[in-house]
């Protein structure tokens, strides 16, 4: 009987322990909705709104290269040229849609680009604040909210983050 309830204290004691080891070790774990940054900090609206203005500078260009065409066509259209000026004209419409299609391939490039190039200042930047973060606050890790199942406000440090990343690229 000794023995059994020995057993039993054991197996008591190491279960207290694992318990008592797992709750100060949840306190180590921290999360950040990723999304929630991207949308609210200033830093990444930064980012954005550059990008914004390369696409509405970009689209502004080819409505033009696009109401070029459309007058070429219409002239082109017109029984008031002779054939020559037709010939000319059509070869006109041809350079400049040409033009336009490369205009337009070489913005894509830019475009990409530039979505790489934010992409990765962001992630840098974000993975800086969340190690200086993570770090002053002796933390094992720090996850991405929306990746969890389940998180406790209490873990959450998206605010945190925001604030450190937005003083951080004033």
């Amino acid at each position: 009987m000794n023995i059994k309830k020995l057993l039993k204290n054991a197996v008591l004691s190491v279960g207290v322990l694992s318990l008592m080891s797992a709750s100060s070790y949840a306190g180590n774990f921290a999360c950040v909705d990723t999304q929630a940054v991207m949308q609210k900090s200033t830093f990444a609206k930064s980012l954005g709104k550059s990008l914004n203005d390369r696409v509405a500078q970009i689209k502004k260009k080819l409505q033009s290269y696009e109401s070029q065409l459309q007058n070429l066509q219409k002239e082109i259209e017109s029984k008031a040229l002779s054939k020559q000026a037709k010939k000319e004209k059509i070869k006109e419409y041809e350079n400049l849609r040409l033009q336009a299609l490369e205009y337009q391939q070489d913005a894509q490039k830019e475009l990409q680009s530039m979505q790489e190039k934010a992409g990765k200042e962001f992630t840098e930047a974000l993975k800086t604040a969340v190690t200086n973060y993570a770090k002053s606050h002796n933390l094992e890790a720090v996850f991405d909210c929306n990746q969890m199942l389940y998180t406790a406000d209490s873990i959450d440090i998206t605010n945190t983050i925001i604030k450190a990343l937005d003083s951080s690229h004033k």
